[in-house]
């Protein structure tokens, strides 16, 4: 069931929001949301690949626009935000969206007919148990890292980062200010990027449920931590929204510096892309920059 607002079809000049209502059937909606067919006119064309669900709270969810065929869907980071508001059949969602941030404002009501609270947990930080660290998951990491670092023995200079070209000019040497680890994009990163427990461990970094990914343009990327078998942590779905739309590719490195705050609990990694070679060490099980 849906419905959108019969309003003409508009420029966004004035950045009205328009809205448009679902209400949430899990065997249609628990992957993926079908936009109404009327809303999409709205868009005239211009349809972002990237946008940002944002909740009563002001908490963000990083999701694609996917277009198929003469239907548009929002996926990757759309799973997560219906488990972090335990959405269930029949809640009564209004999407409030615009144009000029890409962003939906939704509000979320349950089959009462009253706003869903808050859940409980997703403001909370992630505990995380780095006591015991597994000699498979080393062995995992230190083989997936192997083949793209083979390299890197020899003193390469320091790349062109993201945007910028490695011709007729020379980089200043990049130091991390902030605890950090380095990977290469493959073909399993791309999708899935694991945080070393390890670097977790040696740092005794607390992290937050939600952490905000920054690149080196500043743009931001509310991103949910995610666990998995083995005690494996990681960047969710939104990771791979993130890799495309900065066109990160296979053999690129990115340096994850992770901000502290109080009682070291982390809400914010820096993020910054090499497009070439940079000098690396693995002192401890994971990789940081030799500088």
């Amino acid at each position: 069931m849906e419905q959108c607002s019969r309003c003409p079809v508009s420029s966004f000049a004035d950045d009205e929001s328009l809205e448009f209502f679902k209400v949430f059937l899990p065997s249609f909606s628990s992957h993926q949301l079908l936009i109404p067919s009327d809303f999409l006119k709205q868009f005239k064309g211009k349809i972002p690949n990237q946008a940002t669900l944002k909740d009563h709270a002001g908490r963000s969810w990083s999701v694609q626009l996917k277009e198929v065929g003469s239907k548009l869907f929002i996926k990757n980071g759309w799973e997560e935000f219906v488990t972090d508001h335990s959405l269930g059949f029949g809640d009564f969602l209004i999407f409030s969206y615009y144009h000029s941030t890409s962003v939906f404002h939704v509000k979320i009501f349950g089959k009462n007919g009253c706003r869903k609270k808050r859940a409980c947990a997703a403001n909370k930080t992630l505990l995380i148990n780095l006591e015991e660290e597994e000699q498979v998951e080393e062995r995992v990491e230190e083989t997936s890292a192997g083949g793209p670092y083979e390299n890197h023995r020899k003193r390469p200079r320091i790349g062109a980062l993201q945007g910028g070209t490695s011709e007729n000019r020379v980089e200043k040497p990049f130091v991390p200010k902030h605890p950090h680890f380095v990977s290469p994009i493959t073909s399993s990163t791309n999708s899935i990027m694991r945080i070393p427990r390890t670097f977790l461990k040696e740092h005794n970094i607390k992290l937050e449920s939600v952490v905000m990914l920054q690149d080196q343009n500043g743009k931001q990327w509310p991103l949910r931590i995610m666990s998995w078998t083995q005690g494996r942590i990681g960047f969710s779905s939104g990771w791979k929204v993130f890799c495309s739309t900065n066109k990160l590719k296979l053999n690129d490195k990115c340096l994850f510096e992770f901000v502290l705050g109080e009682r070291k609990t982390c809400s914010e990694v820096l993020v910054r892309a090499f497009r070439t070679d940079i000098e690396i060490e693995k002192p401890n099980n994971y990789w940081v920059l030799k500088v």
